[in-house]
């Protein structure tokens, strides 16, 4: 598993961690809620309030207590696109009002086997970190 991008939220609950869990995370060290879950290399840590993650790590990201843009960073992995976000932008649009850019979660290992992909979604990409942040 390659998890991509180390993220910490500040909120630590059962439902958050069994979503976490979902994705493919394992959880490292002690599983008792507390103030926060920092999500790295496929790993859990949930933290307590002096435990939180170093910021001297520049690609860290501190999603605050924002769930969904948590769990789009934490879900951003190198070697599958299942749970991930991706982009559909209708460029070919002629009437630019009529142009529409679509979000969309891919639930096949591969955006390639996803439903409609060569005809509807032909023209997207996965979402970038930087997307996913002004998106959320």
């Amino acid at each position: 598993m390659a998890f991509i991008q180390p993220c910490f939220i500040q909120k630590c609950t059962p439902a958050l961690i069994e979503k976490l869990v979902g994705l493919g995370y394992k959880i490292a060290g002690k599983t008792t809620l507390s103030y926060g879950i920092f999500c790295n290399n496929g790993k859990i840590k949930i933290c307590s309030t002096n435990e939180q993650p170093s910021m001297k790590d520049k690609n860290f990201i501190q999603c605050y207590d924002n769930e969904d843009l948590f769990l789009a960073l934490a879900a951003l992995r190198d070697d599958t696109d299942i749970n991930q976000w991706f982009v559909y932008n209708s460029m070919d649009c002629i009437i630019e009002k009529l142009r529409t850019i679509d979000w969309f979660i891919c639930d096949e290992n591969r955006i390639e086997d996803f439903a409609c992909y060569d005809s509807l979604y032909l023209n997207c990409h996965k979402a970038t970190v930087e997307e996913i942040i002004e998106h959320f």
